[in-house]
């Protein structure tokens, strides 16, 4: 069972799709998608102790998944910073000092482990963040361990992470669209918090109306030159996502208060048949204090990739 287990992990993978020119984004074959949630099945068994890796192993894996920006190979680096169990930390950890790696990956992990847990009372639920030296943070979002959601309990689905999200319900005020269902996740802390915003709205007649809709708008005024945006050719794990039109759109840079850089991606998807447009976006920001600051393209890179797991059926 181990040897199995071990030669899937050391797959490799092939891109085969590109969107824009700007960084390594394709999206997924249903061969890397399967990998994927075996990967975060082994994951889970790895952090509750129910499997282990040689020392000899764990290198091949770290040397083959860190830093390569492929889409199975992002979700190592997620359980690698968010890992509770000592054994695989000391793993990791000894793996770092014994090869010299000075990469800000490579820091970054062994400031979240020599950090202290604290908890607190946000929204009426107890929270975790990590304090190191009490100057920089981690909010304790988990961003490796998902599952298959449909929030408003019709055709439309997506991935979502598993975090104890807040849960919040908002109006269109403006009176010019439609929006039937919507729902706003928020996660995280002070120096580090994720949003997803979801919604839909009714009876989009035509491909013109579609800015409007996917209100644009905001995110170009967000962005400026920094949103990037087009519509995807439905192929892997897109060939069957239900919908004519699939669009994605993504933009970093710095928030309304400049020590704070964040980035949306979002998925935009329109059936003619039904005339609806599905819209998800996942937004993520960053203190200058937080621990993750100085890897968070890092982390863009892999929830860019969650655009493209939005379906109807």
């Amino acid at each position: 069972m181990k040897k199995v287990v071990l030669s899937f992990i050391l797959m490799i993978f092939v891109v085969f799709s590109c969107f824009g020119n700007e960084s390594l984004i394709y999206i997924p074959d249903y061969e890397e998608m399967g990998f994927f949630l075996q990967s975060v099945e082994f994951l889970q068994a790895w952090e509750n102790g129910e499997t282990e890796l040689t020392d000899e192993k764990f290198a091949e894996v770290y040397t083959n998944h860190v830093g390569t920006g492929y889409f199975s190979s992002l979700l190592f680096e997620q359980f690698f910073r968010n890992t509770k169990n000592e054994n695989i930390k000391n793993q990791i950890k000894n793996h770092i000092i014994k090869n010299n790696l000075t990469d800000s990956y490579a820091k970054t992990l062994l400031k979240k482990f020599d950090s202290v847990a604290t908890q607190k009372v946000s929204n009426n639920k107890v929270v975790t963040q990590f304090s190191y030296n009490d100057e920089e943070f981690d909010e304790n979002i988990n961003l490796y361990q998902v599952y298959e959601v449909r929030p408003f309990n019709d055709e439309f689905g997506l991935l979502l992470f598993n975090n104890d999200w807040n849960v919040l319900s908002y109006n269109n005020e403006s009176g010019e669209l439609n929006v039937d269902k919507n729902v706003f996740l928020l996660c995280g802390g002070g120096t580090n918090s994720m949003s997803i915003s979801l919604f839909e709205v009714e009876n989009v007649t035509s491909e013109a109306e579609l800015p409007e809709a996917f209100r644009l708008n905001y995110f170009e005024q967000k962005y400026g030159d920094n949103w990037v945006y087009g519509e995807v050719e439905q192929v892997g794990v897109l060939s069957n996502c239900g919908v004519d039109h699939y669009f994605i759109g993504y933009g970093t840079g710095p928030d309304i208060i400049p020590e704070i850089y964040c980035g949306d991606f979002v998925a935009f998807l329109y059936d003619e048949e039904l005339q609806k447009v599905y819209v998800m976006d996942i937004m993520m920001n960053f203190s200058k204090i937080n621990m993750n600051y100085e890897i968070r393209n890092q982390i863009f890179d892999y929830l860019r990739f969650f655009t493209f797991f939005c379906f109807c059926e």
